[in-house]
């Protein structure tokens, strides 16, 4: 596991501690108008070094990789920062592993939803194909947790970013990996969602620490298990539809899981969920994309069959299409 921090200052005794005085902070634009940012900011004026790359775009093409990589190796840096969503995370854990990078990776999450700064995984796009990468390599040495990140974050963005973790907690819970400890954080992250999801999104501050944690609990689960059905199905719902990663996760979990009643015995570890889980569904009323007919055997083609093989129902090519038509 990695280290969790809460503080600031702890962060800096921590580099200090381990000699760090040159970071290569992965992150995109806004991260310097937040707390975060400002912080390394003030690292700069105490004698660290510090290189920003900023060139990658949601859903990160391996080129950016590429790039990132040599900026590191320019630059000489001797920690890994990554700041912000998914992608930044992402992007940040890919240059350390295939640029076989022996340094530590602190990571420094900006939402409460992907999970990254749990997990071992990253995902990258080449020739528009998505990439799933594992590596322990990719496990961040640090986290720091600021609720402080959650303020400005705008309701769609809270929506997606939370749905995703909702989904993490889920899937892990039902996976045919699922064992007693990935369990414990996919109960306690849910728990915690579902008690607070409406005050959260109301702007209530004292449930920003909560959701961090809910969503760094999830990411220990799915660390655990991988993710399922849920995520092999909602891929290309983002780059087809322009919804996001969350969004489409969400509608294909609530799909898959009322198909798979009665098709699994697994579904009894997440089954005094359901009614929360339905309930949640209602409340956030994400739209449901408009997907022509022809466009259902090209969704069905795309799905991950290795993370299909990890869920607690099989499902063939027409279940697949069946599952889409019920989104």
């Amino acid at each position: 596991m990695s280290e969790v921090i809460r503080d600031y200052n702890e962060l800096a005794r921590w580099l200090s501690a381990r000699g760090r005085k040159s970071l290569f902070v992965v992150c995109g634009n806004s991260f310097a108008s937040i707390a975060p940012g400002r912080f390394i900011d003030c690292l700069a004026a105490v004698g660290f070094k510090i290189t920003y790359f900023r060139d990658f775009t949601p859903n990160p093409d391996h080129s950016s990789v590429d790039k990132g990589i040599e900026a590191f190796k320019e630059c000489g840096a001797d920690t890994i920062i990554g700041g912000g969503g998914g992608s930044a995370m992402d992007v940040a854990k890919a240059i350390k592993f295939e640029g076989q990078l022996n340094v530590p990776f602190v990571a420094i999450p900006t939402t409460a939803g992907t999970g990254s700064e749990a997990t071992r995984f990253a995902v990258i796009y080449k020739d528009g194909t998505k990439t799933s990468l594992t590596s322990d390599v990719m496990l961040p040495d640090a986290v720091l947790l600021d609720p402080s990140v959650l303020e400005n974050l705008p309701e769609y963005q809270k929506k997606a970013t939370m749905s995703d973790a909702v989904c993490h907690a889920v899937e892990s819970a039902w996976s045919s990996a699922t064992c007693e400890e990935s369990r414990a954080f996919s109960y306690s992250a849910l728990d915690k969602i579902f008690a607070n999801y409406k005050s959260y999104l109301a702007g209530d501050e004292q449930t920003f620490g909560v959701m961090l944690d809910a969503a760094y609990e999830a990411g220990e689960a799915i660390n655990i298990t991988k993710t399922t059905g849920g995520h092999a199905l909602c891929y290309k719902l983002t780059t087809m539809y322009g919804i996001s990663h969350g969004h489409a996760a969400l509608l294909c979990v609530r799909a898959l899981w009322n198909y798979m009643e009665g098709r699994t015995d697994n579904l009894e570890f997440v089954s005094r969920y359901k009614e929360q889980f339905d309930e949640y569904f209602r409340y956030l009323d994400l739209a449901k994309p408009d997907i022509p007919e022809e466009d259902y055997g090209i969704l069905a083609d795309s799905v991950n069959t290795e993370r299909l093989s990890n869920n607690p129902a099989a499902l063939t090519r027409e279940d697949i299409v069946t599952v889409y038509r019920n989104l």
